[in-house]
């Protein structure tokens, strides 16, 4: 496309709240706030109330390139598409449309222009991951929009990525949407799990989140301070019967060779 729209504005209402009552989109015009659409053909929605308001902080103490040359510079680079830096080494999940992964190559493209100008530049894995990631959630605030319109038409929104053909699937979420309390729809990053606890004589039951690491050494860690007795007694249970099945589930590797982080929240 020769041209693009930026919409700004500013959002009114109680982000939270209006996520419960409605959906982020409900500010613009009767006639748009509610075509979805019209929305699949946005590629991001940016949350501007976790922008920083602007400090003295903020600007540079140092010389640098004007507003309209800088600007000039960028405009000179929007015919180069640079979607071409995924290639081979991030691998979109199947939850994205073909509208989807436009966008977020769209959005990507953008950011490496912004960060490595020269084509020629090198992107590191972790920086092109950050691209990808906040491409990603930026197109995926979008589409929980549409979802609350239409839920039957936008169910899937379980947007993930692999970094290189072997790498580990992650799932990307809006934050706005989370919960410390509740059990999300989206699957939890590696080494974290949802346990219940059925409770003791002197503790009701409860919903805990378990997080393990993994680093050099042996054996298994507890990080909690003090160590629930109850929990103590099902880590050791749990890692007997790591090590006794370990070829069935984790194939020739060791789990001896590893040391291993616990802590439960």
């Amino acid at each position: 496309a020769d041209g693009c729209i930026v919409m700004v504005g500013n959002f009114d209402v109680d982000v939270e709240h209006q996520q419960k009552i409605g959906h982020l989109f409900e500010p613009l015009p009767p006639e748009m706030r509610h075509d979805t659409a019209l929305m699949d053909r946005i590629h991001a929605y940016l949350p501007g109330w976790n922008m920083p308001k602007v400090s003295r902080e903020l600007f540079a103490e140092h010389f640098g390139l004007v507003s309209d040359f800088l600007s000039e510079c960028w405009s000179q680079l929007r015919p180069v598409g640079r979607a071409s830096v995924l290639q081979d080494r991030v691998f979109f999940g199947g939850a994205l449309s073909g509208r989807d992964a436009n966008a977020v190559q769209k959005t990507i493209s953008g950011l490496a222009k912004l960060l490595y100008p020269d084509p020629n530049m090198p992107i590191p894995d972790e920086d092109l991951e950050w691209m990808v990631r906040l491409a990603m959630e930026s197109r995926r605030r979008v589409k929980e929009q549409q979802k609350r319109i239409v839920p039957a038409e936008f169910r899937n929104t379980h947007f993930s990525y692999t970094i290189g053909p072997d790498g580990v699937e992650k799932f990307v979420v809006t934050p706005e949407l989370q919960s410390e309390s509740e059990i999300g729809t989206d699957p939890l990053p590696p080494g974290q799990v949802w346990t219940i606890s059925p409770g003791t004589m002197d503790e009701h039951p409860g919903l805990y989140r378990i997080e393990v690491t993994v680093g050099p050494g042996s054996g298994v860690k507890i990080l909690n301070r003090p160590q629930p007795p109850a929990f103590v007694e099902s880590t050791r249970y749990g890692e007997q019967n790591l090590y006794s099945r370990s070829r069935e589930l984790v194939g020739d590797r060791d789990p001896r060779g590893h040391e291993f982080s616990v802590q439960l929240r």
